[in-house]
């Protein structure tokens, strides 16, 4: 009997003890549903699914972003003082000048000290940072629920889905979607009065184009024929490139039996190289361009130092003599080794412009912010007028610029009478990036009495530029596997590192021409047939996955 009582107790007390610990659980998870509810309806109370202000009370996002030399404060633009007043959301700016914003984008991600957003990524650093790091918040969730108007544009557009999605299946960033008729690119301006100066004509093939650097220098030799910025260096090799051969990339490119090339490898860009150090040797081509900023070429144009360059659309009419706008954009070149006028086109869709990382408290209001720059109306008209999928670009309609005409064929930005810059240089420094994501689709025509800059540009590029676009190979667009991105990791920095300073070196005379071979064995030997191969296979993906 004792012993009975003793098991007994024994298996009520471990009885007991299982109960309390299950209460005890029961408890705790109570307790952890209740906070989870009460952090909803917290969140609840202030986030609003549809109509504005986003968030019922004003909170704060971190975003890093690159800033360019020619562009002001982002904080002080009226397109991000608009988006705040509509949404409530107050961006803090983590502004980083472009020349090291890659390295310090990529510091800040290897630290884990980062922002809860970022502006500006690359394919490369999305699968690094998304897919295996997933450190980028996957989007389809809050794309289907929280943002209608891109939800709707990559229904449209299933070239914009295909692009956006990565390997995994997911989407990390939000891309741009872009037509306009200033969006030529690899492209100069030239200016016709300094034509007029020395008895030339607008050149057509490179010889011709030689001849008219040589009589500038001879007219004057403080002028500079042509100028470029360090960033903007391999703008120029593209606009010169095609003269040369069938490729209008600068890096990959297709060959003729649409097999991927790494060009800078090939005799067409050995051409071009040379045809840039003779520019360079004889001081046609300005000897700063590796070192100076963007903004230094803009100010060399309006200066009247400098007659060529991408900056040409920052011209007013009284930077010239009879106070009328005397510029055109150089159509492409030929020469004796390729009489096809043809220049790299624009891509339309541009990925990875901004992510959302896991230190995003607000990942639903953020979806929302985004999904203003593809709204094709106006979003919030009783809060802030005027604010829709252009303002990311030109900025708050009626504000910043409007239609001119009924039809909506023409538009005009506004720029303020005591303002003496032009107006992109206004538009960039006061009103918007310019660039984003967004859904920027727009034909119209910039108006030529109020905007002289951008009607130069956008007829030019339709009489000059447009009618010779063809392909580039969509590098940007291609998707990696795992095992693909660690090989890219290595492979791409190196190469690319070593190609960029030896194309300097080539192009300023410190390295000779007759040592080309021992440059590409060196390439060779780094591994860049292999980068070509997973650059191919990438390629075959893309062209199954957009049949």
């Amino acid at each position: 009997m004792k012993k009975f009582l003793c098991i007994m107790l024994s298996v009520m007390l471990v009885l007991s003890i299982v109960t309390g610990c299950s209460s005890s659980k029961d408890k705790d998870k109570d307790n952890t549903s209740a906070a989870v509810e009460k952090e909803d309806t917290k969140q609840g109370e202030i986030f609003n699914k549809t109509g504005y202000p986003i968030v019922n009370k004003p909170v704060e996002v971190t975003m890093m972003h690159s800033k360019g030399s020619h562009q002001g404060p982002w904080e002080e633009m009226h397109y991000f003082k608009a988006m705040e007043k509509a949404t409530n959301i107050k961006i803090k700016f983590l502004s980083i000048e472009s020349s090291g914003y890659e390295e310090k984008k990529n510091l800040a991600f290897a630290s884990g000290d980062i922002p809860d957003v970022v502006w500006g990524l690359t394919s490369k650093e999305e699968v690094k940072y998304g897919v295996e790091g997933k450190t980028l918040i996957p989007l389809q969730n809050y794309i289907n629920n929280y943002a209608p108007n891109y939800a709707k544009m990559i229904k449209e557009s299933p070239d914009v889905k295909a692009v956006a999605t990565s390997m995994d299946g997911n989407m990390y960033s939000f891309p741009v979607l872009a037509n306009t008729l200033t969006m030529a690119t690899n492209y100069l301006y030239i200016r016709t009065d300094w034509l007029d100066k020395v008895g030339k004509k607008i050149p057509e093939t490179v010889d011709e184009y030689i001849d008219v650097c040589a009589a500038i220098k001879a007219w004057n030799n403080s002028k500079i024929p042509v100028s470029c910025a360090k960033e903007s260096f391999s703008n120029l090799v593209r606009a010169f490139l095609p003269a040369f051969g069938y490729l209008v990339d600068d890096r990959y490119g297709l060959d003729e039996t649409d097999k991927v090339v790494y060009t800078p490898i090939t005799e067409q860009y050995k051409l071009v190289l040379m045809f840039l150090n003779k520019l360079y040797a004889n001081k046609y081509l300005d000897n700063e361009c590796f070192t100076q900023e963007d903004a230094n070429v803009g100010a060399k144009m309006k200066e009247n130092i400098s007659m060529m360059s991408d900056w040409g659309s920052v011209m007013k009419p009284e930077n010239f003599e009879n106070g009328v706008i005397q510029m055109a954009m150089l159509a492409p070149l030929t020469s004796e080794y390729y009489d096809k006028k043809h220049v790299r086109g624009f891509d339309t869709i541009f990925s990875s412009q901004i992510a959302l990382t896991k230190n995003l408290k607000y990942p639903e209001a953020m979806a929302r912010w985004i999904d203003i720059n593809y709204s094709d109306e106006d979003v919030a008209p009783g809060i802030v007028k005027g604010l829709n999928r252009i303002s990311i670009w030109l900025g708050i309609e009626g504000q910043d610029w409007q239609y001119t005409d009924n039809e909506k064929t023409t538009y005009a930005r506004i720029v303020p009478p005591d303002i003496k810059a032009s107006e992109i240089e206004y538009a960039e420094k006061y009103v918007s990036p310019g660039w984003g994501p967004c859904k920027l689709v727009m034909l119209a025509m910039p108006e030529k009495e109020k905007n002289p800059g951008q009607y130069m540009k956008a007829s030019q590029s339709k009489a000059n530029y447009f009618p010779y676009m063809e392909p580039g190979f969509k590098n940007n667009y291609l998707k990696y596997t795992p095992e693909e991105q660690e090989r890219l990791k290595i492979l791409e920095n190196d190469i690319d590192s070593y190609t960029k300073q030896m194309e300097a070196k080539f192009v300023t005379g410190q390295e000779k021409i007759e040592n080309w071979d021992k440059y590409v064995q060196k390439l060779k030997e780094m591994g860049v047939d292999e980068l070509i191969k997973i650059k191919q296979d990438a390629y075959g993906r893309y062209k199954l996955l957009v049949k």
